[in-house]
């Protein structure tokens, strides 16, 4: 049996949003890094996925030179989340809501785990 290949890295800094494709990343102690920190959360702090809305799917990620995040949706203007902590609240992820996380506190929350 040979060596295993890796033929491609993507990154994806929102769970079920689209990634980014890579020819190196580095990697930290929970894999790669900003892989999956951010998520989005209805306003009752339950996550929200391509399950419940598709569309999320189309929705492409970056992270820009100063580490701010960058969403970009079709026919939609560039939305920048920054890093600014807001309110800390709890997230259901699954059923389990020991997931503590900052939230910039409207209806559909971008938040970031910490």
């Amino acid at each position: 049996m040979g060596s295993p290949l890796l033929s491609a890295i993507y990154r994806y800094p929102v769970k079920s949003m689209a990634g980014e494709a890579f020819e190196h990343l580095e990697v930290g102690a929970r894999g790669l890094l900003h892989d999956r920190e951010w998520m989005l959360v209805d306003d009752s702090g339950r996550f929200l996925t391509q399950r419940q809305l598709p569309r999320m799917a189309l929705i492409a990620t970056e992270l820009d030179a100063d580490g701010q995040l960058v969403l970009r949706a079709p026919e939609m203007p560039d939305q920048r989340v920054g890093d600014a902590a807001g309110p800390r609240m709890d997230v259901t992820v699954w059923g389990d809501t020991s997931w503590p996380s900052t939230s910039n506190s409207v209806a559909i929350s971008a938040i970031r785990g910490s």
